[in-house]
């Protein structure tokens, strides 16, 4: 259960990510916030479950 919800949230991320390159909002936001928490989350996913 553990397992499938960080990798939802992994998910969540990515596509927000893929969005943002999409719409060509590539600010300081975008590179803190959001690949902030998708490195962030990548980490916890991997330490969590390796």
């Amino acid at each position: 259960m553990g397992f499938a919800a960080n990798a939802g949230v992994v998910a969540y991320f990515v596509c927000a990510a893929i969005a943002h390159v999409r719409a060509r909002f590539t600010g300081a936001t975008f590179w803190v916030n959001c690949l902030g928490m998708l490195a962030f989350s990548t980490g916890v996913l991997l330490l969590s479950y390796l």
